[in-house]
């Protein structure tokens, strides 16, 4: 029976048309602030961002986060204080509230920004659905549960097999609850597991409590625990997500689920450039995460020699990127080097090493990456 309401599941997605998709005009406007980023039109910049968040309440923190980074450089002091009151209900953690505030002072020493951290944090957790959070970090700590339980190669197989299992629980997950999203489900929390040898045989108990703005829980497994905080919950198995033993190999009835949860807006693009740069084929090359071929193992994260990919290499990067609203990479070079201006007000070098860019590293976290 759970895998007939699957099976009809993944047929009803198979009918569902991105075209006009929440994802393509959300990401247009975002693409289109960034190039006016790029032009130094940093007022229409903050316009179209504004212009994106209304239309859409439920964006990603980081694309927020940027627009609160363009509204410093622009002076703009209400701006700055919308957006990071909006990234602030979005989950911005302390520690990132914090940064971005010192940020601000050094670029406008003569104006602070005063916003409740502890009041909007409250706010943020009231709206997180906490069995729905745990219903996908579940996912998350099997995960890495049976990534240690099976990680010789004989038990690889194994291993195979149990990561199946939690894609199926997946899709079972958004059938029942729907999608996670930053808003529902928690983004930019930390993990960490107090007992590696706990065995797991037993349904989850869940176990939390909203202490000094973080959600606390404990997943009960007979009478050891891991404790937990969300992160992105959901997002730790998906990025890790391996179904074969042939990894070149995608899933395309899953990968079709993943990407109406891309084109609904609820999954970030991260998911869908690891489920296809994990291949590691050219094909479908990104240049953008831990996984790519290129980008990670052959060029080492290298900006300048990233940029410096022949003429075809960059082509099918470019093609791969524009059918899901990222920039391309003559776009992304260009918008670097106008965040290295923008902090700097310096041009940066024609030939530039990964040294230079240190000065712009958070900005280049912030735009930049993906992961």
């Amino acid at each position: 029976m759970k895998r007939l309401i699957l099976s009809s599941f993944i047929l009803f997605l198979s009918f569902f048309s991105n075209a006009n998709s929440p994802a393509s005009i959300y990401y247009s406007k975002i693409l289109q602030a960034e190039k006016a980023i790029v032009n130094e039109k940093l007022d229409s910049a903050i316009y179209l961002y504004k212009n994106a968040f209304e239309e859409f309440d439920y964006p990603f923190c980081r694309n927020i986060e940027q627009a609160f980074l363009i509204s410093c450089f622009a002076k703009d002091y209400e701006s700055a204080n919308f957006f990071l009151k909006k990234a602030l209900l979005n989950g911005l953690t302390k520690m990132q509230f914090e940064y971005y505030t010192k940020f601000w002072k050094n670029l406008n020493p003569e104006k602070n920004i005063n916003l409740d951290y502890s009041n909007l944090r409250k706010l943020y957790l009231v709206q997180i659905d906490t069995f729905k959070m745990f219903s996908y970090l579940e996912l998350d700590v099997k995960r890495d549960y049976f990534l240690k339980k099976y990680k010789k190669k004989k038990h690889r197989k194994i291993f195979f097999q149990c990561m199946d299992a939690l894609k199926l629980k997946y899709i079972e997950n958004i059938s029942l609850y729907g999608y996670p999203s930053e808003k529902t489900t928690g983004s930019f929390f930390n993990k960490s597991i107090q007992n590696k040898n706990a065995t797991i045989n037993v349904e989850f108990s869940h176990i939390y409590s909203i202490e000094n703005g973080s959600i606390n829980q404990r997943l009960l497994l007979n009478d050891d625990y891991f404790q937990m905080l969300a992160m992105k919950p959901g997002n730790w198995f998906l990025t890790h997500y391996i179904n074969s033993e042939n990894r070149t190999i995608i899933d395309s009835s899953f990968f079709n689920i993943l990407k109406n949860g891309f084109d609904s807006l609820y999954l970030d693009p991260l998911i869908i450039v690891n489920s296809l740069e994990s291949t590691q084929q050219i094909n479908n090359e990104f240049a953008l995460s831990y996984y790519s071929q290129l980008w990670a193992y052959k060029l080492k994260f290298d900006y300048f020699k990233k940029f410096d990919l022949e003429s075809s290499v960059k082509l099918t990067i470019d093609n791969n990127r524009a059918k899901y609203y990222l920039r391309s990479l003559t776009q992304e070079e260009e918008l670097l080097k106008t965040l290295y201006k923008l902090k700097t007000h310096k041009e940066l070098n024609q030939k530039y090493t990964s040294e230079d860019l240190n000065i712009i590293r958070e900005e280049i976290r912030i735009f930049i990456n993906i992961f």
